[in-house]
């Protein structure tokens, strides 16, 4: 999985073969094949585990363990969890460029928005039922459409495909004011950085 990562910061996942894989792995296929079925699958596991990780870093906001305001839980929760995408670009990356052609990179993909989806649905109820949070679209909808557009614009970003866009790190004001003005209203940012 080291190996596949080192390989995609300097290829595409089109590019890697098993027999690349392994060489920079110094392994054998033999030994490749005992752990993995497909091309893809060092991928997928590493994919997996790294969103494990987002999903720790978020546990404050979904899990309300925090004693700080909601925005600013959210704001730190969502920062930390930024910085292992920008870490690990390079696999978030290859799995946005390649999910929709293979069905196990999709099946990964669209588990994990759901889990998100469901966590964070469930804290904006919590939210909206003390009146923290604004009421407004149904809670599982607003979700989806901040996870799908946030990781869509982290990839766009860590490309570097549109130029009024910055880069990952600099996005990140820019799409919390989203999630924030979303959930709880236009003066939510000014409410996060008290």
């Amino acid at each position: 999985m080291e190996a596949t990562e080192r390989l995609l910061q300097r290829f595409p996942l089109s590019e890697l073969s098993v027999e690349r894989i392994c060489d920079e792995a110094g392994t054998s296929r033999a030994t490749y094949y005992h752990y993995f079925g497909s091309r893809t699958a060092p991928l997928a596991a590493l994919a997996s585990e790294l969103w494990d990780d987002v999903f720790a870093e978020i546990q404050p906001f979904v899990g309300g363990s925090s004693d700080s305001a909601p925005q600013r839980t959210i704001s730190d929760s969502f920062k930390a969890a930024w910085h292992v995408w920008i870490d690990h670009s390079a696999v978030f990356r290859a799995l946005a460029e390649n999910w929709r052609s293979d069905p196990d990179l999709e099946q990964l993909w669209v588990t994990i928005i759901n889990r998100f989806t469901t966590s964070i649905a469930a804290e904006i109820d919590r939210e909206r039922g003390a009146g923290v949070a604004l009421p407004g679209p149904d809670s599982h909808e607003l979700a989806s459409v901040l996870l799908w557009s946030t990781a869509h614009c982290l990839y766009i970003a860590g490309s570097h495909l549109d130029g009024h866009m910055p880069d990952e790190a600099g996005l990140f004001d820019t799409m919390i004011t989203v999630w924030l003005r979303s959930i709880y209203g236009t003066r939510a940012e000014i409410a996060s950085t008290e």
